[in-house]
């Protein structure tokens, strides 16, 4: 199109072009390929890319890692020792009565960190039908640590509750504006997560403790956040806990400095004791059981 324009402002216009060029542009062959050939400027939307089937993660317990979903040999490789990571089957050994499995911890964990990692890991750990140890499911060492360290997980937690507000999250705005309008009910997590979600919210769906964060963080101080474990927490405005909670403030309490002066005397003599490395005691009896201790001996076994 634009070589006819140029023809057609100037009929003596010159062009320098290759021989093999033009006879394959005034071929009538190429010219009916051309005709026969869709347009290139049609406005029609091109198809959409096929999705490969190997570009889908596909999760397998027996051969990947619960948290990083990468290869997981529990054998070490022979030829290759130094690529090796660490890596275990997952295993229940003398579960006592109550205790929670392995499965439930890290279910438990996902909801504490509610961060993308989080949330890949407790799909895959939601898929195992019975326990992770039928599933003979396995993790790399590091991975574990990393994933459910209470330091790690803290500073997933407090990284969700740095994410600004976002303004186009209308349902999180409804329910902080359901609570700055009522400040004379404690809310708990659980309530405040269902309002949040029946809003139309999607971004706090797993982490209960998320919302209620970044509902303080939002509010600058007028509410307070009541947590303990095995119940949900509670939100309650400062202007109404001092009328039901005797509220101190932790500048007045001093006894903390107590604490820190005592356990530093503890310490000390503990380190003025010298123990006796030539004779430890192999064998337990009744009297020795029963005998009374100091705390100072206590502290010093536990240093």
């Amino acid at each position: 199109v634009e070589l006819e324009n140029n023809l057609n402002k100037n009929e003596n216009l010159t062009l320098k072009c290759h021989h093999n060029c033009v006879n394959t542009y005034v071929s009538s062959f190429h010219i009916n390929h051309a005709k026969r050939k869709p347009s290139t400027s049609s406005k029609e939307e091109p198809s959409m890319k096929r999705t490969r089937r190997s570009n889908v993660e596909n999760f397998d317990f027996k051969s990947h890692c619960l948290f990083c979903g990468l290869d997981c040999p529990v054998k070490r490789d022979k030829k290759n020792p130094h690529r090796w990571k660490a890596a275990y089957i997952c295993r229940t050994v003398n579960k006592s009565l109550g205790e929670r499995s392995l499965k439930e911890r890290i279910l438990e964990t996902c909801r504490k960190r509610s961060d993308d990692q989080a949330r890949l890991v407790e799909i895959r750990v939601s898929g195992a039908v019975s326990d992770l140890h039928a599933a003979d499911a396995r993790y790399h060492g590091k991975c574990y640590s990393s994933f459910l360290g209470t330091r790690n997980v803290s500073a997933a937690v407090s990284g969700a509750s740095k994410i600004e507000l976002n303004k186009t999250d209308l349902a999180l705005e409804k329910v902080i504006e359901e609570v700055r309008n009522d400040t004379s009910r404690m809310w708990t997590s659980t309530e405040l997560l269902d309002y949040y979600i029946s809003a139309g919210g999607v971004y706090f769906q797993t982490g209960n403790r998320s919302i209620m964060e970044c509902i303080v963080k939002t509010l600058e101080g007028e509410f307070i956040l009541l947590s303990t474990i095995g119940y949900a927490s509670l939100l309650i405005s400062k202007t109404f806990a001092h009328q039901i909670l005797k509220l101190k403030s932790h500048e007045d309490d001093d006894s903390h400095i107590h604490i820190k002066n005592i356990s530093a005397k503890i310490v000390n003599e503990c380190k003025e004791v010298a123990p006796d490395k030539t004779c430890y005691k192999t064998r337990l009896s009744p009297d020795a059981v029963s005998s009374p201790i100091s705390m100072t001996h206590c502290a010093k076994k536990v240093i």
